[in-house]
């Protein structure tokens, strides 16, 4: 991720979210990524999307990737937080962090 960065406010330097913010139970991650903003840098532009909607799903949960198993595509779902999974479905792409 090293021109990906996940900021707690909009600043005009991006400072990024420890590790351990992801480390935590996936409702709680949830609500916590609300407001936060995700930025890109493009040479010396930064492209940024504030986060305005979240979901949480557990493991065992028929909502979640990970309920369907282990394969190389969904390795990032079993990793440690904040892990990037991203897959297209219905018309675009869908952004996901692993969490505890």
């Amino acid at each position: 991720m090293s021109n990906l960065t996940i900021a707690s406010q909009a600043a005009h330097l991006p400072q990024g979210l420890a590790d351990s913010f992801f480390d935590r139970d996936a409702q709680i991650l949830a609500r916590d990524l609300l407001g936060k903003v995700i930025r890109h840098r493009v040479g010396d532009l930064w492209l940024s999307a504030r986060i305005i909607e979240t979901e949480a799903y557990y493991c065992a949960e028929k909502g979640s990737h990970a309920s369907l198993g282990y394969t190389e595509k969904r390795k990032a779902l079993f990793l440690d937080g904040g892990h990037i999974y991203m897959y297209y479905a219905r018309g675009g792409d869908s952004l996901n962090f692993s969490a505890q």
